[in-house]
């Protein structure tokens, strides 16, 4: 869905997009054995995950 993304663009987005894009990240962790890269994605969950509880 988005490959970047900030709190502004997440805004945007509604309840349903935010889910389906949270659902993409924990596959995308789940599938990467690269260090730097699930730290990334982990930071990126953290961010979708706020924005649903800001939506809550």
């Amino acid at each position: 869905m988005l490959d970047c993304f900030n709190t502004a663009s997440l805004a945007k987005l509604s309840k349903a997009d935010l889910y389906a894009l949270l659902a993409n990240y924990h596959a995308k962790l789940t599938a990467s054995s690269d260090d730097l890269e699930r730290a990334q994605l982990r930071s990126d969950i953290s961010t979708i995950q706020r924005a649903l509880e800001l939506r809550s």
